[in-house]
């Protein structure tokens, strides 16, 4: 009985390996009234290719965004939500202009002013963007390292993952 509980205990810990191994950072516009938004919905970004693993990390960004006291819904919304996917190679991820109208906050010192070209997304790395969905600017970008299986056919685990980028939403939160 022990060992059965000792091996459960360790199937725990290493299934939950992956969100602790990947590397997380997070930045957000400071001008921006988060408590403001109340509704989400998803706009295709940079998909991974495969459907299951795409559902996946949609399953879980919306789990979150839920805890978060936001609420799913379709057409216009409040936040809009656009991840990119990279875990081939030959496939870079190209966000111009961060592929969104409007983009006018220049808080991204990490990655610089509005004009950007992610062309160097590392294998296995995600980006989450949350746009406002009224003037679509950019207003939180998360960059997860070292998240995306070379091989996601079976599926991707990025709970844990998102859980530690989103960790800070909303900013200001007492």
């Amino acid at each position: 009985m022990m060992k059965h509980a000792y091996i459960s205990t360790l199937l725990v810990a290493l299934a939950a390996l992956p969100a602790f191994a990947a590397n997380v950072a997070s930045d957000w516009s400071r001008q921006t009234d988060f408590q403001a938004y109340s509704t989400f919905s998803f706009r295709a970004g940079t998909p991974i290719p495969f459907a299951k693993a795409q559902a996946q990390i949609d399953q879980a960004m919306e789990k979150i965004l839920v805890e978060k006291g936001l609420s799913h819904g379709e057409g216009d919304t409040d936040l809009v939500v656009v991840t990119h996917s990279r875990i081939d190679p030959e496939n870079p991820v190209y966000v111009n202009s961060l592929g969104y109208a409007g983009v006018r906050w220049k808080g991204w010192q990490a990655w610089g002013p509005t004009m950007i070209n992610i062309s160097d997304v590392p294998v296995g790395a995600m980006l989450v963007d949350l746009l406002d969905g009224e003037s679509g600017d950019l207003v939180w970008r998360s960059i997860i390292r070292e998240v995306l299986p070379k091989k996601p056919q079976k599926g991707v685990r990025v709970g844990g993952a998102l859980s530690k980028a989103f960790k800070q939403y909303p900013p200001g939160r007492e």
